[in-house]
């Protein structure tokens, strides 16, 4: 099902590249700073008849991106970003029915994403948008608390999707706020993972 959908997303991104090949474009570059509450959907045989469960582990995490967008005249733009969490951070485990209690140290140690989106109102200076897209290689690698490497998930062709506000201060800088939804797992879908973020960004329109 993923990779039907990504294959879709990778032609629904070259069409609308070469449909707006013939309209003037300009590329952005720019840095995101965000934070996240990512979600880790998984079971374990954690309860005190050793029976298998579902689980919720949660951590808090800061994260940077980079980002590339090409942007036309007529509103659509292509998006290519790749970011990375700052430090790990210590995680909290539900059992399902469940008291929280401490869980491993979790690290984000990147996730990389395209996306086509529209703006909206581009010559403004609030100028909103939405994207779809679809991300890979969201990697979180899990430490024993204060220890060493425990283990590495990575979790790919993701759906993806969010929207956003840019503040264009100038013929070239812009600063935007941004809600992205990464990845989209639930309770119960034993590897998934529920990664979002709120950002705050900066760029350089060439």
């Amino acid at each position: 099902m993923k990779t039907s959908l990504n294959k879709k997303l990778i032609a629904l991104f070259t069409c609308t590249a070469l449909s707006s090949f013939n309209a003037l474009a300009n590329i952005e570059v720019g840095l995101s700073l965000g934070t996240s509450k990512p979600k880790n959907y998984d079971q374990c045989a954690c309860t005190p008849d050793g029976s298998i469960v579902d689980i919720e582990a949660e951590v808090d995490i800061d994260l940077a991106f980079a980002q590339m967008r090409y942007v036309f005249d007529n509103g659509v733009f292509v998006e290519l970003r790749h970011g990375k969490g700052f430090s790990k951070s210590e995680s909290r485990v539900t059992p399902r029915g469940g008291e929280t209690v401490r869980g491993l140290d979790i690290e984000l140690d990147g996730l990389t994403n395209a996306s086509i989106g529209y703006r909206f109102l581009a010559d403004q200076t609030l100028s909103p948008y939405v994207m779809v897209g679809t991300t890979t290689n969201i990697v979180l690698t899990a430490f024993l608390p204060d220890g060493p490497k425990f283990d590495r998930e990575n979790y790919s062709n993701e759906f993806s999707y969010g929207a956003g506000v840019n503040w264009n201060l100038s013929e070239n800088i812009l600063v935007g706020l941004e809600y992205f939804q990464y990845s989209n797992g639930d309770l119960g879908g034993t590897g998934e993972v529920d990664l979002s973020t709120w950002s705050a960004s900066i760029a350089y329109r060439f």
